[in-house]
């Protein structure tokens, strides 16, 4: 295995030899009950170490797909052990669909987030320009992918809208569309893969690392007939055949989940929240996430009968990609930066 094939650069290699640790390096690609990593000498099954476990506070401090982890041999069953995760370029966190006060890490070092739309509604233009900015929240750039007969001016509303984004236009999601898509993914880079309908955005991922068209909307990948542990079909992160890696896992999508219209029904009407944004006013910090702060007034309109419950839900669920993403994002680094200053000073690394 070449590191390098799987994302490594000079960026990752300034921040491991910062840790001046000489310990094996490698990605994780698997992330199920045990951790799959691809090292210099293969593929290889590996859990946490006692020391990563005790020293984290959150989840977001523990090993996802993406992470470049540093390796140690161990007595456990698999014979290895992650010790600590490098720095990350980029975090995906994900907000908790039924409490939009937690996060769910989804993934790590993604260098691309590809969203599949289809062509004919100007509606979804508004998912364009919500990605873009989650995109960057998490550290990575947004990919457009439009499909179906699209026009001129529709071309051109989409470019306009995704500002400097990469927009991709084909005419169908089968064999005929999809053949040129993977010449256009940039090698060693990686992409997760969204969009607006979710059985379409399994057809994309499906057709990447296969090469195949599903029927039925189910998914069911060809997986290479090896009985061994270390099969790289069983991983979430996919080595391309030009060299580009894709996550296999969809991140969620739907129109609702990045712009917070409720699409229930094909119904994309938005609700207009102009009364709890006037009573979000006169909350008593500028920052109230509306959720279970003290001196909430929109929370006590609720308790008051003055707003609605649902109403409210929905209103919670547009400010989702506001509910700590970035805030977390930055959290975890800073709490990461101070395990590189003790990783530093530690000589003889054990469990």
């Amino acid at each position: 295995m070449i590191l390098e094939d799987y994302g490594w650069d000079s960026w990752f290699d300034a921040q491991y030899k910062s840790l001046n640790m000489h310990l094996n390096v490698g990605r994780v690609v698997g992330n199920a009950e045990i951790y799959k990593v691809v090292c210099e000498g293969g593929v290889i099954d590996a859990g946490i170490s006692h020391r990563l476990f005790y020293s984290t506070s959150s989840d977001s401090e523990l090993p996802v797909s993406g992470d470049w982890v540093l390796i140690i041999s161990d007595e456990s069953e698999s014979g290895y052990s992650i010790y600590d995760l490098l720095p990350r370029r980029s975090f995906l966190v994900l907000a908790d669909q039924d409490n939009p006060d937690q996060q769910i890490p989804a993934a790590a070092n993604v260098d691309y987030i590809l969203a599949a739309i289809p062509s004919g509604d100007s509606s979804y233009l508004s998912f364009v320009e919500n990605l873009s900015d989650i995109s960057h929240d998490w550290g990575a750039e947004p990919l457009f992918l439009f499909y179906g007969k699209a026009g001129n001016g529709e071309k051109a509303d989409v470019e306009k809208t995704a500002g400097g984004a990469g927009v991709i236009f084909v005419d169908s999601l089968d064999d005929a569309g999809l053949s040129g898509l993977k010449e256009l993914l940039s090698p060693r880079k990686t992409y997760a893969v969204t969009g607006v309908n979710d059985r379409d955005v399994l057809v994309i991922i499906n057709y990447l690392i296969d090469g195949k068209i599903f029927d039925d909307g189910e998914y069911n990948r060809n997986t290479a007939d090896d009985d061994t542990d270390n099969d790289l079909s069983k991983c979430d992160l996919h080595l391309l055949t030009n060299s580009a890696m894709l996550l296999s896992t969809p991140l969620p999508g739907g129109i609702g989940f990045y712009t917070g219209i409720d699409d229930h029904n094909g119904n994309n009407e938005g609700d207009d929240f102009g009364d709890i944004i006037g009573i979000a006013g006169l909350c008593r910090f500028n920052d109230c996430r509306h959720i279970n702060e003290p001196g909430c007034a929109v929370l006590e309109a609720l308790d008051g009968g003055d707003l609605d419950y649902d109403h409210y839900k929905k209103f919670l669920k547009v400010l989702r990609k506001d509910a700590g993403r970035i805030p977390a994002a930055e959290q975890g680094e800073v709490k990461k930066q101070k395990k590189i200053i003790a990783l530093k000073s530690e000589r003889n690394p054990d469990l």
